[in-house]
């Protein structure tokens, strides 16, 4: 006779520091939240998030913090001190919404551009000092490596309103009575080309055989991210039907530590049916393994050095994406499908209008697609490779 056993769930280990409890997770991370108290209007300000490998750094972090709570229900906190709060509070491995790569960007942000701003109190900084930091911002230049030159450059606008944006919403979380507010101009962009037809077939070409062709490959077909590309792994491949599945991203955190995470919208997460010939070019390896060994740095770096190699205007590996949409416009695909195929969240790339997809028309317009791309694939097999010279 076999009894039924119910199997108790094992507690999650659990150490106090300072009155606070710090519970070990899942990951084998120890994390801890701690009461932030007031703020000057007299709501609960966000509770301190964190979250470490070791359970006596969470503890440290812990003592330092409450030795210093009486200037944050005073709301003592400097700038620096209220930026850093609010991204831990905001950190999806601390349970809040911003994900791995946001948070590694507002870090980022912390670190390069608070300036003389971050030391200044925060419930002190007024609206035309916060105005007069824009300002500053948008004179700054910073410094990238370019192929084998350092090219300086101003931040640009969407940039410069990120940071500020990180700035101001961290500010009036810790002292609302400064009710700050920024306006930002809508700047267009200056457009990045996208790679023409006889370029694309220059740039296969040139690539053959290679792991980032098969990274180019799913950015042409499929109008995949990098990171998206990055996440493939030969069980997303259903060689039967001819799909790919796109379940899953790899992007690095602030330590630059690599995540798998959920792809960057729900939209991304989707199954495309794509020519036969892609499938046969990505070639076969086990289930978990990643069709395309190359970190989405790694994708950049090998595109760019390849763009300039071939004397080619500045494009980008995304621009790929974009000429995978031009494609479809170009071949008559419903916008609606074309925002489907592609993984777009909203219209603004195709900058159309809604249209309804018919299940028959999906099915003729990935024919329309699939034929393109294989067309375009043959070509650059079969003409003669230009000189490159």
């Amino acid at each position: 006779m076999v009894k039924n056993v119910k199997r108790m769930k094992s507690k999650p280990k659990v150490k106090v520091y300072s009155g606070v409890k710090v519970r070990q997770l899942p990951s084998g991370n120890w994390h801890a939240q701690v009461y932030a108290g007031k703020g000057s209007d007299g709501k609960r300000l966000t509770p301190l998030s964190i979250t470490d490998p070791d359970p006596d750094e969470v503890g440290r972090q812990i003592i330092a913090f409450k030795k210093d709570k009486s200037r944050i229900r005073a709301g003592n906190l400097t700038v620096e001190e209220a930026v850093r709060l609010y991204i831990s509070a905001r950190d999806e491995r601390n349970g809040g919404s911003a994900s791995v790569t946001t948070i590694a960007a507002y870090t980022r942000y912390a670190d390069n551009h608070l300036d003389d701003l971050g030391p200044k109190l925060a419930k002190r900084i007024s609206q035309e000092e916060l105005l007069q930091y824009k300002n500053y911002l948008s004179q700054k230049t910073t410094s990238r490596i370019v192929g084998e030159e350092i090219v300086s450059a101003k931040l640009s606008p969407k940039y410069v309103k990120n940071v500020c944006s990180l700035i101001l919403s961290a500010i009036n979380e810790v002292a609302p009575d400064t009710n700050l507010k920024l306006k930002f101009k809508k700047v267009k962009g200056k457009p990045r080309p996208i790679p023409t037809e006889s370029d694309v077939i220059r740039i296969l070409q040139n690539t053959e055989d290679t792991e980032l062709y098969k990274a180019i490959l799913l950015a042409l077909c499929m109008g995949d991210r990098r990171s998206q590309i990055c996440g493939v792994e030969y069980r997303d491949i259903d060689r039967h039907n001819n799909t790919i599945s796109i379940e899953r991203a790899v992007v690095k955190d602030v330590h630059n530590k690599l995540h798998e995470k959920a792809p960057k919208t729900d939209a991304s997460i989707r199954t495309v049916e794509v020519p036969p010939e892609i499938i046969t070019l990505l070639g076969k390896g086990e289930s978990h393994e990643k069709v395309v060994k190359l970190l989405p740095s790694g994708i950049t770096k090998n595109f760019s050095a390849l763009v300039r190699k071939l004397s080619m205007p500045n494009y980008t590996f995304h621009g790929l994406r974009h000429f995978n949409a031009s494609a479809m416009l170009a071949l008559g695909v419903p916008n609606l499908y074309a925002q489907e195929r592609g993984g777009w969240a909203t219209d603004h790339v195709l900058k159309t209008v809604y249209q309804h997809t018919l299940d028959k028309k999906k099915a003729e317009v990935d024919r329309v697609c699939n034929s393109y791309f294989s067309g375009l694939i043959s070509k650059a097999a079969e003409q003669p490779m230009a000189d490159n010279s």
